[in-house]
């Protein structure tokens, strides 16, 4: 997983983040190293050539697109807008840490959104596209959003985010049953992500295919296994 000191867009890191670049290594292969720990024991003993698979999908010495991000949501007490529309993550696992109320989630089963309360000394492990795709649809991605709060109306909302992903030249099947690599189907969704909210609601991607409203379609992914 070649890192070097600039962002997703290529650009430098600024000053403050490049002064803790030591610091922020440690976390990410701290990070990377759990991810990859809960990845193994998601699988049964019988399962050894899924875990393989899964294991064979994320080398080190591999380029991928895993990353760190520090997400700074500016408060806006007259504003009613999300801080993130509902959406699933690109990759394997995520791994985030928040102090703050905001994070909903969509659980199978029920309606509507269900908040996540952040816990003291715990993260929220969310599962990606990329391991519902390799998993053959075992694993359902997480639809989450974030949300204005009254506890946050006055102040901004932080929270850190590590992703893993699998190596750029995995090949995934998508939603639609079409084949990208793992790069080219991070590509693809951040495109999707860049569009207006409204748009992105009309959009299939943004959920990878799993909701019909405020719902999740957990059918589909059954009749798929």
């Amino acid at each position: 997983m070649p890192r070097d000191k600039s962002n997703m867009n290529g650009r430098p890191l600024s000053e403050t983040v490049q002064g803790r670049h030591a610091l922020l290594e440690r976390f990410i292969a701290a990070a990377h190293t759990t991810l990859l720990t809960i990845l193994t024991s998601l699988f049964e003993p019988h399962e050894e050539d899924s875990r393989n698979l899964l294991m064979g999908s994320h080398k080190l010495e591999k380029r991928s697109s895993s990353t760190l991000s520090l997400l700074r949501y500016p408060r806006d007490p007259k504003s009613t807008a999300q801080g993130h529309n509902k959406h699933t993550d690109v990759g394997t696992l995520t791994f985030l840490l928040t102090k703050q109320p905001g994070l909903q989630v969509l659980l199978p089963g029920r309606d509507g959104w269900f908040s996540v309360k952040p816990r003291s000394g715990c993260a929220v492990i969310n599962v990606g596209d990329s391991l519902r795709f390799l998993s053959g649809r075992k694993f359902l991605s997480a639809v989450h959003r974030v949300v204005p709060t009254t506890e946050n109306a006055a102040k901004d909302r932080y929270s850190i985010a590590y992703f893993l992903r699998p190596d750029d030249d995995v090949v995934l099947e998508d939603c639609s049953g079409r084949n990208f690599t793992a790069k080219g189907w991070h590509d693809f969704k951040f495109d999707v992500f860049r569009q207006p909210h409204d748009e992105q609601e009309r959009s299939v991607y943004s959920t990878g295919g799993m909701t019909a409203g405020d719902r999740l379609i957990v059918e589909v992914e059954r009749t798929r296994m």
